[in-house]
């Protein structure tokens, strides 16, 4: 998957499955995070998502 900063995406699997957010690198991280927000009231960084659990939102 070939995602850029910015890119907003739905979680589809695992604990957070149906939550957006958006795609992001983390400065000085090799993996790529996901930050999404929780029902507006809080944003969780994500440590690693598979690939596999990641939908672009158009």
């Amino acid at each position: 998957m070939n995602l850029s900063k910015g890119t907003k995406v739905r979680i589809t699997g695992g604990d957070f499955e149906g939550q957006e957010g958006v795609f992001l690198k983390v400065k000085g991280a090799r993996d790529r995070r996901v930050v999404i927000q929780i029902q507006g009231i809080i944003a969780v960084a994500m440590a690693t998502i598979h690939p596999d659990l990641i939908e672009v939102i158009r």
